[in-house]
C-alpha cells in the first residue's frame, strides 16, 4: 500500500513541475543592435536609448507575422507593424 502511495503521490509531483512551464506557440527572433560602435566586452553597458531592440515574430511556414521596434516611436512606444497575408500567401 505503501508503494502506491508513493507512486502517486510521485506522480502527482512530477506533473506540477511541467504544468509550471510556460511554452510557447510562437517561433520569433530578437535584434539587438548598438547605435554607436562598441567594444563586444562593454555591450551589456549600453542603456536601453543607444540599442534598437526588435522582436519578429513568425508562423509556422517561418513567413513574418509581425514585428515590434521596441522603444523606438516618438515617446518611446512600441511600434508594432502586422504582416498580413492574402489566400495565395
Amino acid at each position: 500500500m505503501k508503494k502506491h502511495i508513493l507512486i502517486v503521490v510521485l506522480l502527482v509531483l512530477s506533473s506540477l513541475n511541467s504544468i509550471a512551464q510556460t511554452l510557447s506557440s510562437e517561433n520569433f527572433i530578437y535584434t539587438a543592435v548598438p547605435q554607436k560602435a562598441v567594444q563586444a566586452a562593454n555591450y551589456n553597458t549600453l542603456t536601453k536609448a543607444e540599442i534598437n531592440q526588435s522582436v519578429t515574430y513568425f508562423d509556422g511556414l517561418g513567413r513574418p507575422m509581425q514585428t515590434i521596434a521596441i522603444g523606438q516611436g516618438g515617446n518611446g512606444e512600441d511600434i508594432i507593424t502586422p504582416i498580413i497575408y492574402d489566400g495565395f500567401g
